[in-house]
């Protein structure tokens, strides 16, 4: 049973992705992004998050950011979101993970413009 759950939440997680970011998305292949949502699921559940909202936030961080994204030096603003005390819930963890994940992308796409 949790096999097929998990193919559907993969499902589900490699729509969301390929919906939101059609062009990235072809690049990189359906493949690539199945690996990266199967692997950053597993990630999640290792922080302990496991609803599945909190998991596509943790999912979408990483695919904004690139897998691996946690061990990334240039990215060690991440990772003390997610190792910081004052977040009692991973729930509010992931969402301050997927916001600053968000405007750093947003700063990076304007300073390549700009």
């Amino acid at each position: 049973m949790q096999a097929l759950g998990d193919a559907m939440l993969y499902r589900w997680l490699c729509d969301y992705l390929e919906s939101s970011y059609p062009e990235r998305s072809r690049e990189v292949g359906h493949g690539a992004v199945w690996e990266l949502v199967r692997a950053s699921v597993e990630r999640a559940r290792a922080r302990e998050i496991e609803e599945d909202q909190e998991i596509r936030k943790y999912v979408h961080a990483a695919f904004l950011l690139g897998p691996g994204f946690e061990e990334d030096a240039k990215l060690s603003w991440a990772r003390q979101i997610l190792d910081d005390p004052r977040f009692e819930q991973p729930g509010e963890r992931v969402q301050a993970l997927e916001e600053a994940a968000v405007r750093h992308v947003q700063t990076a796409e304007r300073s390549r413009k700009g």
